[in-house]
C-alpha cells in the first residue's frame, strides 16, 4: 500500500459511518478517496461480524 493511501486511511478512520457515507455522495471528493472510503467501510463491516 502506497503512503498516500496509508495517510488517507488514517484520516478515514477517524469518521463515523455516516459522515463516509456522505462523502461517497459528494461530487467534489476524488474517486480514488472513494475508493478508499468504500474499503474503510468494508473493513469496518468486517470487524462487526468477527
Amino acid at each position: 500500500m502506497g503512503k498516500m493511501k496509508e495517510a488517507v486511511l488514517l484520516l478515514l478512520s477517524v469518521s463515523t459511518d455516516d459522515e463516509l457515507q456522505g462523502m461517497l455522495k459528494d461530487g467534489s471528493v476524488s474517486e480514488a478517496v472513494k475508493v478508499c472510503i468504500r474499503e474503510e467501510l468494508e473493513d469496518r463491516k468486517g470487524a462487526a461480524h468477527e
